[in-house]
């Protein structure tokens, strides 16, 4: 273990762990577990304290990469599978969960995509969006909106049905949907220009 000083009536002691500067290429810092070949491999576990009195904030966890004339990328992935197996990535938030780039004062501000992967011999994945149910109250909504623009025109959206790229004579598109939702009075789909 390796732990900070602890302390009954100020902060306990920090954990720093880090490589030195360097002019050229500073060192790598690794965290990983072992090997198994018949069973779990295992995990590493990175956990910020609780706070349990009241008005009090638990801990937050940070992972940035470095800044620079080109900064670095943070990569989030699970494991590579040899079977249809495969691991997930959950991320998730007890209040809100902000996905987005950061401001930028000069050139273009970063894209977010959202996609699956590419398979050859299966579908590909889907990609839903949607809120969570509400029993007692009425379901969050989901919007779809571009930014405001400050040139003469503004930005479009659109929404396309896929493309097949089957040479057989019988090969159709993928159909756009839109519908209005279930009850027991069904409501209008409204489309305005």
């Amino acid at each position: 273990n390796l732990l900070g000083g602890a302390s009954y009536a100020y902060s306990s002691g920090s954990v720093a762990v880090k490589t030195a500067g360097s002019e050229s290429s500073s060192g790598d810092v690794s965290f990983s577990t072992g090997d198994s070949k018949t069973g779990t491999a295992g995990s590493i576990s990175v956990n910020a304290g609780s706070a349990t009195s009241d008005g009090s904030l638990g801990g937050s966890i940070n992972l940035s990469a470095g800044s620079g004339n080109s900064v670095g990328s943070v990569h989030i992935s699970s494991g590579a599978s040899t079977d249809a197996a495969l691991g997930s990535v959950s991320v998730l938030g007890n209040d809100n969960l902000h996905l987005s780039t950061s401001a930028q004062s000069i050139g273009v501000s970063g894209n977010i995509a959202i996609a699956t992967g590419t398979a050859s011999a299966s579908k590909s994945g889907s990609v839903g969006v949607a809120t969570g149910d509400s029993k007692s109250s009425s379901a969050g909504d989901i919007t779809i909106q571009p930014g405001s623009s400050g040139s003469t025109q503004g930005s479009s959206v659109q929404v396309l049905g896929g493309e097949s790229t089957s040479n057989k004579a019988s090969t159709t598109g993928g159909d756009v949907e839109i519908a209005s939702g279930a009850g027991a009075q069904g409501d209008d789909v409204r489309i305005h220009s």
